[in-house]
């Protein structure tokens, strides 16, 4: 190679040879390397892009394959290797749950790990890759339990840790192991690896290995954030989020509050629903419908009408047909673009082993009638279902996973929707007829997709426009959150709904002629009869967007003085082990929260934790069991 070349002739020339599907020569790629550190930004994102990202006609996932087949081959030393290659060589590895099956590749990059352990600046222990693929870079560096610790052999230390492992290759996604999860066993010392601290796996390590719980079977007596362990989080980083939680009953408790008042003053039965995942938490807010009723025979007279009710819903062929078409569209929203995805990801891992694309044919066709039969062929070049990244396990949802959600799905929407109209309208009797002082009935559900902003007007309209048909027009509280201080999807979404004339209306952030939240009871009694559905946020207004990140590590304190309900953006850890999980949206970047927490001898995830705190901190907790027609909406409603 000329060593007098211009940087960006290099790149030039190297972009050719990437769009040729071709390779470039060692020194090439050494000077290629080189220029992804240069000192000059432009420069080096352009270098960057070039080696990562360039335009070649197999595609990228084909010429990530064949870059890393290159540089196991070429052997260039770590230190000119970028950081932006070395993540990628950590995700890929991630990605598969193991090595390449090329052996030279695997035996390459199992190289490249072991020395990256002691890499502060790889900082591989700050993410959560699953710990399996990633065992060689334990390799003298994990503290075991007992006394032998310190002077037990790699080998023991290793077989410990996998022995301990396999106890959970059966596990939840939440309950995976991670390298994050196995910093704190790391020694700490000078940088000859001497160790300075003790005790580390009796405070730390044997947690690892507590069972994990079922999210339904959580103790009575839940421990406040501080007394667990939580991502091997700090006492400081614990009671910011116990003050979190504190503020987050106080956000449901309001939200209780003016569903009960609104009932309660206008006579009406008040739908509260709550769009996921950003507000999704205000649906736990609320007992079950049998608490509203002053005793047992007249709430058994209750449900003796609602199954009448219910029943005869059902024989209106119309309103069956109507519910179907709702199903299937509720099906094409939220689950099908979830499984296309899993599929096209399930595609990437699969391109890296010998028979791959055979077996990923037959995956693909396994579920293709729940893709409308879409073919292999078509989901590979459908760019936006192309794979993202290495997720947290917590974060990764298989194909036949999603597709367990659709069959549930296409079992239970239909007799829940209409269970869900028939105590409705059976309610809106007993209120008429003064039985009952107030009614709400909360149902946690993807109303609205933000991200689709005016792409997504057609769920809620028809939704109304069918309940409708089965009695008392609706009172419906549509919960939002954002953190957006001014025009929100769903604000633009509403306008266009209203233009078509459907009866809603928004209230603060999501009304643009300036409405206030702190106006929205006497905004709500003086429109009622003439609004089918108020969309408003469940605290206030006010907008100050700040990441949990910085709420945990500094700006707690300003944070807690001036909340903002929308912390909560984009964290599906705050939903583990809870219905709210797979109405998640596709997850396009690695979570680092630890998705469980450990006390008492188990480990639970955050999600159920969390509602088991709010449920137990503004109500009595969950009603005795014996209740089907509490436990049915609640399961359908999403609620648990």
């Amino acid at each position: 190679m000329n060593r007098n070349i211009r940087p960006d002739e290099l790149i030039a020339g190297l972009e050719h040879t990437f769009a040729r599907d071709s390779m470039p020569s060692r020194n090439e790629m050494r000077a290629l390397l080189r220029l992804c550190a240069d000192p000059d930004a432009e420069l080096r994102e352009r270098a960057l892009l070039c080696l990562l990202h360039p335009l070649t006609p197999a595609g990228e996932e084909t010429h990530l394959r064949r870059l890393l087949q290159f540089l196991a081959a070429a052997g260039f030393e770590t230190a000119i290797r970028p950081r932006p290659l070395l993540q990628l060589a950590f995700e890929i590895v991630a990605e598969l749950r193991g090595l390449p099956g090329d052996a030279r590749m695997a035996s390459r990059l199992s190289g490249l790990f072991r020395s990256l352990a002691r890499d502060r600046a790889a900082r591989p222990f700050d993410r959560r890759y699953p710990v399996a693929p990633f065992l060689c870079m334990l390799e003298g560096r994990l503290q075991a339990p007992g006394r032998e610790s310190r002077a037990m052999s790699l080998r023991r230390r290793l077989r410990f840790l996998r022995l301990r492992l396999r106890v959970f290759t059966s596990s939840p996604g939440w309950a995976e192991l991670t390298l994050k999860d196995l910093e704190p066993l790391l020694p700490v010392g000078d940088e000859r690896g001497r160790v300075h601290s003790t005790g580390r796996w009796a405070a730390c390590g044997r947690l690892l290995f507590y069972p994990p719980a079922a999210p339904r079977s959580l103790p009575l007596r839940l421990p406040p954030m501080v007394a667990v362990h939580w991502g091997g989080a700090s006492g400081s980083r614990l009671r910011s989020m116990e003050n979190l939680v504190r503020l987050q009953a106080e956000e449901l408790m309001r939200v209780r509050e003016l569903a009960r008042s609104v009932s309660r003053k206008t006579g009406r039965v008040v739908l509260s629903w709550h769009n996921a995942t950003l507000a999704a938490a205000g649906g736990w807010a609320f007992d079950d419908p049998g608490c509203a009723f002053p005793s047992q025979p007249l709430l058994e007279k209750f449900y003796r009408a609602v199954s009448r009710r219910a029943s005869e819903l059902e024989r209106d062929r119309g309103l069956r047909l109507g519910a179907a078409d709702l199903g299937v569209l509720r099906e094409d929203r939220l689950f099908r673009p979830k499984l296309i995805h899993a599929l096209v990801e399930s595609g990437f891992r699969h391109a890296w082993e010998s028979a791959g694309e055979k077996a990923w044919r037959e995956e693909a066709k396994r579920w293709s009638g729940l893709v409308e039969d879409l073919a292999p062929e078509r989901l590979a070049a459908s760019g936006k279902y192309a794979w993202t990244g290495a997720m947290s396990p917590h974060q990764r949802i298989g194909a036949g996973e999603i597709a367990g959600w659709i069959e549930k799905h296409r079992e239970s929407w239909a007799p829940g929707l209409f269970l869900l109209a028939a105590l409705n309208g059976t309610a809106q009797e007993f209120m008429s007829r003064g039985r009952l002082e107030a009614f709400v009935l909360p149902w946690i559900d993807k109303f609205f997709i933000s991200t689709r902003r005016e792409g997504d007007l057609e769920y809620l309209p028809r939704l109304i426009r069918w309940l409708e048909k089965t009695g008392p027009a609706p009172l419906v509280l549509l919960w939002e959150d954002t953190s957006h201080a001014r025009a929100p999807s769903l604000q633009l979404a509403l306008e266009q709904l209203r233009a078509a004339g459907h009866a809603v209306r928004g209230i603060g952030v999501f009304d643009r002629a300036g409405s206030h939240r702190t106006a929205a009871l006497p905004i709500i009694l003086a429109e009622h009869e003439r609004t089918r559905v108020f969309v408003l946020r469940p605290f206030d207004d006010n907008h100050h967007p700040v990441s949990l990140e910085r709420i945990l590590d500094s700006d707690g304190p300003s944070f807690f003085r001036d909340y903002d309900s929308s912390w909560k953006d984009n964290l599906g850890f705050l939903y583990a082990g809870t219905q709210v999980f797979p109405l998640l949206s596709i997850q396009g970047e690695m979570e680092d929260f630890a998705p469980w927490l450990a006390f008492d001898r188990i480990r639970v995830p955050f999600g159920a934790y969390l509602r088991g705190r709010l449920r137990r901190a503004i109500s009595a907790g969950e009603r005795d069991a014996g209740d089907p027609f509490a436990e049915r909406h609640a399961v359908w409603a999403n609620l648990l």
